[in-house]
């Protein structure tokens, strides 16, 4: 499997509490590959810890720096994208997946409707983006935060 991750506070350039756990979990899923794309002020040296040859970094961005702008448009732009991403029926058809998802997913160990709820709510999830895209955006919006409070 390979994996983007995006880290922030430091890591790879820099070993500390916000790196720690970033570094474990490279370390620990030796098993897959890692792309990672650091936020963070960049070392001119490069990065300060070594990488395992399951780990690559992609792309460093300085919020402060000139890239930092390009990062915040992105940022409102996603945001904007995902607003706008589905009609209302779509978004009811959203929302009724993730619910099924979330209640499967935090349902008691044993019970078998736990995984029957989460299993449904994937599959629909996955039937609406294959219908009609833009299912990152929804994860990140409003109605995804309702559905899990």
């Amino acid at each position: 499997m390979r994996i983007a991750l995006l880290t922030e506070g430091g890591y790879p350039y820099a070993a500390g509490e916000s790196g720690v756990w970033c570094e474990r979990l490279v370390r620990g899923l030796g098993q897959h590959r890692f792309d990672l794309y650091a936020v963070g002020r960049p070392s001119s040296t490069g990065a300060s810890l070594a990488l395992p040859p399951h780990a690559r970094l992609v792309r460093a961005a300085d919020p402060g720096g000139a890239s930092g702008n390009l990062l915040e448009r992105a940022a409102l732009g996603a945001h904007r994208a995902a607003r706008r991403a589905y009609g209302r029926r779509d978004r009811r058809r959203f929302t009724e997946a993730y619910e099924l998802l979330a209640t499967g997913l935090c349902a008691e160990e044993g019970e078998e409707t736990g995984a029957d709820l989460f299993a449904e709510g994937l599959h629909a999830l996955a039937e609406l983006a294959r219908e009609r895209g833009g299912l990152p955006g929804a994860l990140r919006s409003d109605d995804a935060v309702r559905a899990l409070e």
